[in-house]
Order: structure tokens, then C-alpha cells, then sequence
């Protein structure tokens, strides 16, 4: 699989969100895999530091997260 199919960095939450139709009535962004393992070779915080700002930088005013190795499966 293409490194770009697998990870999306955070400055890439505005135009996956809009790809994907996020924002109301859709949703709102959920990281995957944030700080679960390594996928990449960022540093190990970049995602939980620069996901929450890319988002409101995007115009997405809520941002679902959840502690490392949380299910959110059927939430």
C-alpha cells in the first residue's frame, strides 16, 4: 500500500474531511491509530500535536479522539 494511503499527516485533516464530507450533519474527524504504533518516520507526538490545530485551521470545530488503544467500534 502507498505511504500516503496508510498515514495522512496532520496538515492533510482539511482536504481528507472535505473529501470525505466530514463537518455537519457528517461528522467529525477521528484519528486512527494515534499513538498506537509507528506507521511512519515523523516524530512519535507529531500527530497528537498537530492533528487538534490542522483541524481548527480546516474549519472543524470538534475533533473525536481517545486514549491510546481505546475501541470506538459501534460509538
Amino acid at each position: 500500500m502507498p505511504r500516503a494511503a496508510s498515514c495522512c499527516a496532520p496538515s492533510c485533516i482539511g482536504v481528507t474531511q472535505a473529501d470525505l464530507q466530514g463537518g455537519e450533519p457528517h461528522g467529525v474527524p477521528l484519528p486512527i491509530h494515534w499513538a498506537t504504533f509507528n506507521l511512519e518516520t515523523h516524530p512519535w507526538a507529531e500527530p497528537s500535536e498537530g492533528t487538534p490545530a490542522a483541524a481548527r485551521a480546516a474549519g472543524a470545530d470538534r475533533l473525536r479522539g481517545g486514549s491510546s488503544g481505546q475501541s470506538r467500534y459501534g460509538q
